[in-house]
């Protein structure tokens, strides 16, 4: 290891990939710790599934219509996702690599594939909270005290984004501006208000709350994005 009998120490990813290997260790990426199903996932999953397929048969809801919306952070400072970690270990758990103290974007996709605008969610009390970037007129950019989504950021997102993409979509599919459509979208606070109900429901838009405990098996943007 030393150079010339009593240089400086040299050492080189060769070299460590070879004592890590010595050490049973293997370059992983890491992840959040391992989520808890209900002991009657299968049961939840296969109602929730039934109730979402016999709404939009009875409703003739196209896929066009049949929205999913999550809230995700995004780190405006870059942070790695890989560590090491012991070969064949299953779960490898990175402390902060859920931090959400950056930014929150809503993100919300169809079932044909489509994206909706984002709603981004920065922290601030005042609009001068908000970076100085032009962003896309269709976003809908917001603060909150902690750049969490909340009730009110929901409320605006619905009536930004989701609400006008419906009409649009009735115009464009010549399905009257009343015609059904369909979100679904997970249980938290933020979101499960009356409020939120009824600005759906009064654009005869239905709605599905994903089972708790099942967003990483029933929440699609989960699954493909975040």
């Amino acid at each position: 290891m030393l150079v010339e009998f009593g240089g400086s120490i040299q050492l080189n990813k060769e070299w460590a990939r070879s004592v890590f290997c010595r050490m049973g260790f293997t370059r992983k990426r890491a992840n959040s710790k391992s989520k808890v199903l209900p002991d009657h996932f299968s049961n939840l999953k296969r109602q929730f599934l039934r109730k979402v397929e016999a709404v939009t048969n009875i409703e003739d809801i196209p896929n066009n219509l049949i929205i999913n919306w999550d809230q995700t952070a995004l780190k405006l400072v870059p942070s790695g996702s890989w560590t090491m970690e012991r070969r064949g270990t299953k779960r490898v758990e990175l402390s902060g690599i859920n931090d959400k103290r950056q930014i929150t974007a809503v993100l919300s996709g169809t079932l044909t594939g489509d994206f909706l605008p984002l709603q981004l969610i920065f922290k601030g009390t005042i609009a001068q909270s908000l970076p100085f970037i032009s962003f896309p007129d269709s976003w809908h950019i917001t603060y909150t005290e902690n750049h969490w989504s909340i009730n009110s950021t929901m409320i605006a997102y619905i009536s930004h984004i989701i609400i006008p993409y419906v009409e649009k979509k009735r115009a464009e599919l010549k399905l009257g501006p009343t015609h059904p459509a369909l979100v679904l979208f997970l249980v938290f606070k933020g979101q499960c208000h009356e409020n939120v109900y009824k600005l759906l429901e009064e654009n005869n838009i239905y709605f599905f709350l994903i089972p708790a405990n099942c967003t990483n098996k029933q929440q699609p943007l989960n699954l493909s994005v975040n």
